[in-house]
């Protein structure tokens, strides 16, 4: 039998359930796969997608002997979105809120949760918008999303068990990030 001790902590671990060590790979990884599996093509009507996305993990093609390739960078670009003026007017919403282990001592949530949170958000955008022609960069070319700068503003103080939203956009799109 369960005591009532144990079932007084539950809350307490669901509060603190993001702080807990490797939670933040763990959600990383978590959006890299659902976007991974989500833009998959199914095999076959009567083979579930997530099948379909593992299966040639499992079983790879042989490659074939003395067939090398190089991969140059605006190969990688041709498989991203052109640069045109709808690419700015996406944004992304995130809804979080403010738990017990992201407030500080006042109350309220530190400055150091903001970056934490934002890089779910990017992360979430980034796959959202990109999802098949990055999948396909990574996958071909080891190409990898790259910090190019980021920017906080602070607009009022979030009190702890309030709800808050990261809003994510593309300011910036050029082909200065990529290099061979």
């Amino acid at each position: 039998m369960v005591s009532y001790y144990y079932l007084a902590l539950l809350p307490l671990l669901y509060s603190i359930r993001n702080s807990l060590p490797l939670a933040w790979t763990a959600r990383v990884f978590y959006i890299i796969h659902t976007r991974s599996i989500a833009s998959t093509p199914s095999l076959h009507p009567l083979i579930p997608k997530a099948l379909s996305y593992f299966l040639p993990k499992l079983f790879p093609p042989r490659p074939k002997k003395g067939i090398t390739t190089v991969v140059k960078p605006y190969q990688v670009l041709s498989c991203l979105p052109p640069p045109n003026s709808s690419i700015f007017n996406l944004t992304s919403i995130s809804k979080h809120v403010a738990s017990i282990d992201e407030c500080d001592m006042n109350m309220h949530l530190s400055n150091s949760s903001y970056p934490k949170n934002f890089d779910f958000a990017r992360l979430h955008f980034a796959y959202s918008i990109l999802t098949r022609g990055l999948l396909e960069a990574s996958k071909r070319d080891k190409a990898w999303i790259a910090l190019g700068g980021t920017s906080f503003r602070f607009l009022k103080e979030i009190p702890l068990g309030s709800s808050y939203q990261v809003e994510v956009r593309v300011w910036t799109w050029d082909s200065k990030w990529v290099c061979e």
